[in-house]
C-alpha cells in the first residue's frame, strides 16, 4: 500500500548565530540579528571565512537540491581551488595574479576598461579636450578590454565542478537531461559600472 513520505532535511544547527544566518542565507529572524555582528562579519575575511565553515554544512544540501551544477558564492570565495577555465574571446585582466576574491563564481572581475587603455597609455584628456600628463605614453600599457563582438568566455559552473570531480550523484543524474548546463558562459558587462570604472581608474601599482 503507497505511503505518503516526506522530505528529510537537515536540521538548523543552534550553534549558528541567527546573524551568520541571515548573512549567508538572507534567511532567519531579522530581529535576532545582532548589527555589531553582522559589521564585523562584513569588515573581516577572516571572520567570513570561520562563519561559514559553521554554516556550509547547513547551506549546501539546499543549495545543491535547488540549484544542481552550480555552488554559492561563498563556496567559490573559500573552497574553490583555481578560477575555471577561459574558453575564449578577447579582452585582458587589469593584472595575472588574481586570486579567488578577485573572483565573482570563479570568473575575474577585474578587467581593462576603455579608460584604462586611455590614462596608462598617455592619451586621457580632460572635458576639454587636454591631455591629462600623469606619466604615462603611448605603448606603456598593452592590455586591451573585452570586445563587445567577442567577449571572454569561460567554462560553465557545471563544467569546472565536472572536472574537478565534485558534484554529486543527483547533481550527474541531473546533467544527463540538462546539457545546456554544461554550456560555456559569456562574460557580461554593466555600462554603469563602466562608467564608475571611467570615474577612478585602476591603480598605477597595479600596471604590468
Amino acid at each position: 500500500m503507497p505511503t505518503n513520505r516526506t522530505r528529510r532535511t537537515r536540521p538548523m544547527d543552534p550553534a549558528v548565530s541567527e546573524t551568520v544566518r541571515y548573512f549567508f542565507t538572507g534567511e532567519g529572524e531579522p530581529d535576532k540579528v545582532d548589527r555589531v555582528e553582522l559589521f564585523m562579519l562584513r569588515g573581516s575575511t577572516e571572520k567570513v571565512k570561520a562563519a561559514w565553515e559553521t554554516i556550509r554544512d547547513e547551506v549546501m544540501p539546499k543549495w545543491i537540491r535547488e540549484h544542481p551544477g552550480t555552488r554559492p558564492y561563498y563556496w567559490w570565495r573559500f573552497e574553490a581551488t583555481e578560477q575555471r577555465r577561459r574558453i575564449g574571446g578577447r579582452g585582458d585582466t587589469f593584472d595575472d595574479d588574481c586570486t579567488m576574491a578577485d573572483c565573482s563564481m570563479g570568473i575575474p572581475d577585474n578587467w581593462v576598461t576603455p579608460h584604462d587603455v586611455e590614462v596608462y597609455n598617455g592619451t586621457w584628456r580632460d572635458v576639454r579636450g587636454n591631455l591629462i600628463d600623469i606619466g604615462f605614453k603611448p605603448g606603456d600599457f598593452t592590455r586591451m578590454p573585452p570586445d563587445p563582438a567577442n567577449l571572454p568566455t569561460f567554462e560553465s559552473q557545471a563544467a569546472y565542478l565536472a572536472r574537478h570531480q565534485v558534484l554529486t550523484a543527483p547533481e550527474l543524474k541531473w546533467l544527463t537531461a540538462h546539457a545546456e548546463a554544461m554550456h560555456p558562459e559569456v562574460v557580461t558587462f554593466d555600462e554603469d559600472e563602466d562608467e564608475d570604472d571611467a570615474a577612478e581608474p585602476n591603480s598605477p601599482a597595479a600596471v604590468v
